[in-house]
C-alpha cells in the first residue's frame, strides 16, 4: 500500500516545491518507487523536473476531471522510480468548477485508490499555498502533511493555520491523517531565526507533542541550475527524509 504525503503551508515561500523535489529524489536514491503530484497552479514542481507546462497535453487537471486516471497521465523524469504528474495553469479554474460538484473533496483520494497496489511505494503531493478544493483534496487523501515553515513571524502565523485545518480535516473526513512540520531555510547563526524556531516548537497547536521538527539550512536547498535537473544535497533532503522516517517507524513500517 502507497504511503500518501502532502506537502502544504497556506503561505508561499516555504520551500513547499523544494521539499517535494528533494524528499522525493531521496527516497528514489534509496530504492522505491516515487509519485510526485504538481498540485499548484503555478507548476513549479513541473519545470523542476523538466516539463514545459504550457507543452503539456495532459496533466492533475484531467485527473480531477476524470477524463483520465493517474497512471494514464504520468510521466517518466530524469531520475529512475521517480514519476511525475504535471500540473498546468489550467488548474486555476478547477477550484470553482470543483466545488460545485457533490464529493468535490474526494475526487484525488478516488483517482488514488484506483492505482494498482504497489506500483508506488511513495506519493508525494506539492499543494498551492491557498485553502482551497485542491488543497482539501490532498489532504483528504494523504497519509501525513509535511508543513514546511521558516522560522520567521508571517510563517508561524501560517503555522498555526494550517496545523488548524489539518486538524478539522482529521475530524471531519480523514482520521488517520497525521503531520509533522520542517522548518526550512533555517540559519542557525541568525539570533532571530533560532528564537522563533523556539517559539514555534512549544505549542504552535493544541496537540504540540504530534510534531516532529526538523531543520534544513539556507545552505541546503535544491539547485536547478539547468531545467530538468534534480542535485539535491544529502543535507538537504536528510533532515526531509529523518522526518518521514520517524512517521513511518511510528506506523510500524520498515523504510
Amino acid at each position: 500500500m502507497s504511503a500518501i504525503i502532502a506537502v502544504s503551508n497556506q503561505k508561499g515561500g516555504v520551500a513547499k516545491t523544494t521539499t517535494c523535489l528533494s524528499l522525493g529524489a531521496a527516497l528514489a536514491e534509496m530504492g522505491h518507487s516515487v509519485l510526485l503530484i504538481d498540485l499548484d497552479p503555478q507548476a513549479n514542481l513541473t519545470v523542476s523536473l523538466g516539463r514545459e507546462p504550457k507543452q503539456q497535453r495532459r496533466t492533475v487537471t484531467d485527473v480531477l476531471m476524470g477524463n483520465h486516471s493517474l497512471v494514464g497521465v504520468s510521466q517518466e523524469s530524469d531520475v529512475f522510480a521517480l514519476d511525475i504528474i504535471a500540473a498546468n495553469h489550467e488548474l486555476m479554474l478547477i477550484d470553482k468548477v470543483l466545488y460545485k460538484r457533490p464529493g468535490y473533496q474526494f475526487r484525488l483520494k478516488e483517482a488514488l485508490a484506483r492505482i494498482y497496489p504497489g506500483l508506488y511505494e511513495y506519493i508525494i503531493i506539492d499543494c498551492p499555498p491557498a485553502i482551497a478544493p485542491l488543497t482539501l483534496n490532498a489532504l483528504a487523501a494523504a497519509d501525513l502533511i509535511i508543513i514546511p515553515a521558516q522560522a520567521e513571524l508571517y510563517s508561524a502565523q501560517s503555522l498555526r493555520q494550517t496545523i488548524k485545518l489539518a486538524l478539522q480535516m482529521r475530524e471531519q473526513c480523514n482520521p488517520s491523517l497525521d503531520y509533522r512540520v520542517l522548518v526550512t531555510m533555517y540559519d542557525m547563526r541568525n539570533k532571530i531565526s533560532r528564537m522563533r524556531s523556539a517559539s514555534m516548537r512549544q505549542a504552535p497547536c493544541d496537540q504540540p507533542a504530534a510534531a516532529i521538527w526538523a531543520a534544513a539550512s539556507t545552505s541546503t536547498d535544491t539547485r536547478r541550475d539547468t531545467p530538468g535537473s534534480c542535485m539535491v544535497t544529502p543535507e538537504s533532503w536528510l533532515a526531509i527524509s529523518i522526518v518521514t522516517l520517524l512517521w513511518v517507524m511510528k506506523m510500524n513500517c520498515t523504510l
